[in-house]
């Protein structure tokens, strides 16, 4: 069993350049259980008054709140979240920033009242990335955490990965 302090060094080795990702690594550090302790915070960045109502499901129990202007709300352990602001005339920001260290990192896209559905920039699984969101009347963020292994084939291209010949996992299949 690898500690979590084990798999942080694993990670800052990896975005050093000073390890080489491989399948075993990849099996480690992607474990499912590990998405489960995502924690995003959620800014209501709207100076006018209205209020950010936000959808939260638990993998099956739903719970709604509303962030109040200026506001923030921190949110952990859910399966995805929607939101969108309630009453509004004029389309204020919203700010999303992860606050679970390489647990996982976040897809978002935006529901336009249309049915369209567009993807924004994702929220790195680093702890502190932020990214900030318009959202139009009526349109709908929604949030999914996604697990580390599809942030490390999708979109890690900084990270080394060893050679066929060298990953041991790979050489025992043979």
């Amino acid at each position: 069993m690898t500690t979590e302090a084990e798999i942080e060094t694993i990670f800052e080795q990896l975005e050093n350049g000073i390890a080489k990702l491989n399948i075993e690594t990849l099996a480690v550090i992607s474990d499912p259980k590990r998405m489960l302790n995502n924690s995003l915070t959620i800014h209501n960045l709207d100076p006018t008054g209205h209020l950010l109502g936000v959808n939260i499901d638990f993998s099956g129990s739903n719970a709604r709140i509303r962030i109040p202007p200026k506001g923030s709300q921190t949110i952990q352990n859910f399966s995805f979240l929607t939101m969108w602001f309630i009453r509004l005339h004029q389309d204020p920001p919203v700010r999303l920033t992860n606050n679970a260290n390489n647990v996982c990192f976040y897809e978002v896209n935006k529901l336009l009242t249309n049915g369209q559905n567009i993807q924004q920039q994702f929220i790195n699984p680093h702890v502190g990335a932020t990214c900030v969101y318009d959202l139009d009347v009526n349109d709908r963020l929604i949030v999914v955490p996604v697990s580390m292994n599809q942030y490390y084939l999708r979109h890690g291209n900084h990270i080394q990965w060893e050679a066929p010949k060298q990953d041991r996992m790979m050489r025992d299949a043979e």
